[in-house]
């Protein structure tokens, strides 16, 4: 058994919390990693600043694979290492949740709390402390302040994202997947939340009216609930699939991930389960929505969960050119989410013919949470 908790990676909370966890825990080691070769660094070398990123300081630790660990538990063989490529992303990184249990597996047998990073892409960097002691997880929680006024926010932010006892698996309770979207996968989604006996809503602020392609298709379907959000003026129409549901879906997602780019940077889209609290979604889309003062979606993980039973959504990113598609999937269910993960990568593996359509030929599962 052992013991997670995940946290927003933004600068200020990441420094308060290494300098008040040290205080009382001096016996630690702060490795690099660079060509699978395993350097031990300084832990001054993750703080400095060496860029902005969206009018703020960027810092070396979001640039470096690197870890931080504890009192050593067993002799290590760094040739078991399982790697940390879901850290840092990119190309073939071949990452999957199964291969996330054996790195959590690695670190919780292997030291007795250790410090990992975790996503690397702009809006979703995050770290985590993991621990087969739950009172060392705790008590890093605990060690400073979780909230912070962030950037384009004025008021607290709670930049714990979620803490997990994981009796098991990791994957068995992950409510989480964060990926680069492909289209050959979107009916991967449909199948796996059963939404051939429970269609989704179709939720969007992009304007039928003055968009042919989406006009063309949600002409046919029925407009149940419309969402003003009054602090951005902004106003959002959840629909009813009554015919044809899964070609729409088909057609909709593709279209959406295939042309985002033709659309501007604040044109959103979300498939919902039925069930969800349209007031609770609402209110979230006042803080995740708005580019100017959106910062992540992490922080609000929890509240998404609460709203919804599932979500679907494309883009996610907003700061990174459209042609890397981020797409964050949430359930309340983790099997749900393990199988999407499997079968995407399953359909990825099993497609030779993606270059022809002008995208990636893999499937990068980029975070989980």
């Amino acid at each position: 058994m052992y013991y997670l908790a995940f946290f927003v990676d933004y600068h200020p909370l990441f420094q308060e919390k290494l300098k008040s966890w040290f205080y009382n825990h001096k016996t630690y080691a702060c490795i690099s990693i660079d060509d699978k070769k395993h350097h031990a660094i300084s832990i001054n070398n993750l703080l400095k600043p060496c860029g902005e990123y969206y009018g703020e300081p960027y810092y070396t630790h979001h640039k470096q694979n690197w870890y931080i660990h504890g009192r050593c538990l067993n002799e290590i063989n760094i040739y078991n290492f399982p790697g940390l490529l879901v850290t840092i992303g990119g190309q073939f990184s071949q990452i999957s949740i199964e291969k996330i249990d054996s790195i959590f597996d690695w670190f919780a047998n292997n030291y007795d709390w250790s410090i990992l990073p975790w996503t690397n892409t702009p809006r979703f960097q995050s770290f985590l402390f993991i621990s087969n002691n739950i009172k060392l997880r705790d008590s890093f929680i605990e060690c400073s302040s979780n909230k912070w006024i962030i950037p384009l926010k004025d008021s607290l932010c709670d930049l714990l994202i979620n803490s997990y006892n994981v009796s098991d698996k990791f994957s068995n309770i992950v409510k989480a997947i964060l990926f680069e979207e492909n289209i050959n996968t979107v009916g991967e989604i449909w199948e796996v939340c059963n939404c051939d006996i429970s269609p989704p809503y179709f939720l969007t602020n992009i304007d039928s009216k003055q968009d042919i392609i989406l006009n063309q298709y949600l002409g046919k379907h029925k407009l149940i609930e419309k969402l003003d959000i009054h602090q951005d003026c902004s106003s959002w129409n959840v629909y009813e699939i009554q015919t044809e549901a899964k070609l729409f879906f088909e057609l909709i997602s593709s279209e959406l991930i295939s042309k985002l780019g033709m659309y501007s940077s604040s044109d959103r889209a979300f498939w919902i389960s039925q069930n969800t609290d349209f007031k609770k979604l609402m209110n979230l889309l006042i803080h995740t929505e708005n580019k100017e003062s959106s910062y992540s979606d992490l922080i609000y993980l929890q509240n998404f969960l609460d709203a919804t039973e599932w979500l679907y959504t494309f883009r996610r990113d907003f700061y990174i050119s459209d042609e890397h598609n981020l797409s964050l999937f949430i359930s309340r269910n983790s099997q749900i989410v393990q199988e999407i993960d499997i079968f995407r990568q399953e359909k990825i593996a099993n497609t030779d013919d993606l270059y022809s359509l002008g995208l990636h030929s893999h499937y990068d599962l980029l975070g989980c949470f």
